[in-house]
């Protein structure tokens, strides 16, 4: 499997142009490494192609992706509200920006409030 820049490739017009000509290659893996503007975070999400994706893909059960990718995390996956609490809880964005970005956010709350019990109480007053 050959690699792709999207980044500093000349012979696309755009962003959207380049992934749709990629996705074209029926790759295995896509990753966009950052995105960033000044709306959004530096946010990856990760979703390999295993077969458990493509049979939701092929069974069209989209709505089913966010689940898998949580169940997958072991093997790199990783969902977008994931990426933006851990990005949250490295101090590189604002709760407000994890909550104005996500896309559930009983699960960031949920996650935030996971990763905070992970501190001790010095780390949590800092």
């Amino acid at each position: 499997m050959g690699a792709m820049c999207l980044d500093r490739c000349t012979d696309t017009v755009s962003f959207a142009e380049a992934l749709k000509h990629v996705l074209r290659q029926d790759p295995d893996v896509i990753l966009v490494g950052e995105v960033r503007d000044l709306e959004t975070a530096a946010a990856v999400e990760i979703m390999l192609a295993n077969a458990a994706v493509r049979n939701l893909i092929r069974e069209g059960k989209i709505h089913q992706l966010p689940n898998t990718i949580r169940t997958h995390a072991r093997l790199g996956m990783q969902s977008l509200d994931q990426a933006l609490v851990s990005l949250y809880s490295k101090g590189v964005i604002s709760e407000e920006k994890v909550l104005a970005f996500c896309n559930n956010r009983d699960e960031v709350e949920r996650l935030i409030a996971s990763e905070e019990g992970k501190l001790t109480p010095l780390q949590r007053h800092f």
